[in-house]
């Protein structure tokens, strides 16, 4: 609760905000790529309850790292955006609507996301429950899967904004965002099993997560919210 108080009130402090600069000083047609860290926010007393009683073990959400790719137009944004796993990240697509003037020393979106929420647990298992012939000996790992849409506040500082380079470099530019997450669909499943070398595509090989659905586990709770600061660099 006092992590939510603390949020709140920082929005209100930077209420007016306002938009980024390029290296050239120019305030869209570009690209920014951000890293930093956040902190997810989410109430799940079903599945704290059910991993405490079962296996004496609390769930925390502890602060991980974040990042996107931003292409951003005159009065648009577009881009990808992804958080670690610390247990509990997320992936999306998202489309923004710049807020505040084109020059400013602050810039503001509001961005719509759509995504996947995850959940990633190696040290949980579903109770009682027997491996199959192929899981046995493999380092086998608990996960939570679901589709969200969401709306983020993302907030860039161009009072704090440098660069590097004379004729050519890069630019710098901090800022933090604040985010809701929704689930619609409900249908968050519960996977357990390992990961699989991936290949289907000599080109691109990967890994595959080999599993099986459980059911008898508390589903997470469709609401999360999730704060992070960044620095994007741009050209």
């Amino acid at each position: 609760m006092k992590k939510i108080i603390l949020i709140f009130f920082l929005l209100l402090l930077f209420t007016r905000c306002f938009s980024q600069l390029s290296f050239n000083d120019s305030p869209f047609k570009m690209v920014i790529f951000s890293f930093g860290v956040h902190q997810n926010i989410m109430n799940n007393p079903g599945f704290n309850d059910w991993a405490s009683s079962n296996y004496n073990r609390p769930i925390t959400n502890a602060i991980s790292v974040e990042g996107d790719i931003t292409a951003i137009t005159r009065n648009y944004e577009f881009g990808v955006h992804f958080t670690d796993s610390a247990p509990y990240g997320v992936w999306s697509f998202y489309a923004g609507r710049r807020l505040t003037p084109i020059r400013s020393a602050v810039s503001s979106y509001l961005e719509f996301n759509i995504g996947n929420f995850s959940g990633r647990f190696k040290n949980l298992s579903p109770v009682n429950y027997q491996p199959t012939a192929d899981q046995q000996g493999q380092d086998l790992r608990l996960h939570y899967d679901a589709v969200y849409l969401g709306l983020t506040s993302k907030n860039y500082f161009n009072n704090l904004h440098f660069r590097i380079g004379k004729s050519k470099g890069v630019s710098f530019n901090p800022g933090f965002y604040f985010a809701f997450g929704y689930e619609p669909f409900n249908e968050g499943s519960w996977t357990y099993g390992y990961n699989v070398a991936d290949d289907s595509d000599p080109d691109s090989p990967g890994t595959i997560f080999n599993s099986v659905k459980i059911k008898d586990i508390p589903k997470l709770n469709s609401f999360f919210m999730d704060a992070g600061i960044f620095i994007g660099f741009g050209n």
